[in-house]
């Protein structure tokens, strides 16, 4: 079960590392300064458009912000990138430039692959 008292001091910590005040952070995700105060009171949780581009802002994976926890990094044994996230920016528009880095790059196999080794250890 989540906690979404613990999730907001997360958020209200990642939010004070940038040095952003709530009315800074709520005009850069394009929400209310009430929305970033229920959230980080832990009476309402970001819908997920607002988590990813907060995500993106504070180049922290959702899992941590989630979980407290970096699960991305534990299985590619590296910090999470902020090129590893795979986000929908709301706006119907799709980049191909960056989907075919993505592919190139082999970073979804490659993950897959070492997430199915660490998997079979257990």
């Amino acid at each position: 079960m989540l906690d979404k008292k613990i999730i907001g001091l997360r958020l209200a910590a990642y939010r004070r590392e940038l040095h952003l005040t709530q009315e800074q952070l709520a005009e850069k995700l394009g929400v209310t300064p009430q929305a970033i105060s229920r959230w980080e009171t832990g009476l309402s949780m970001p819908e997920i458009d607002s988590l990813l581009a907060f995500s993106k802002l504070t180049k922290v994976s959702i899992n941590d912000l989630i979980e407290g926890e970096d699960i991305l990094g534990k299985i590619s044994k590296r910090p999470f990138l902020l090129e590893d996230i795979a986000y929908y920016n709301g706006n119907d528009e799709v980049d191909p430039a960056w989907a075919d880095k993505i592919k190139e790059q082999g970073w979804i196999d490659r993950n897959y692959e070492t997430h199915q080794r660490m998997s079979s250890k257990d």
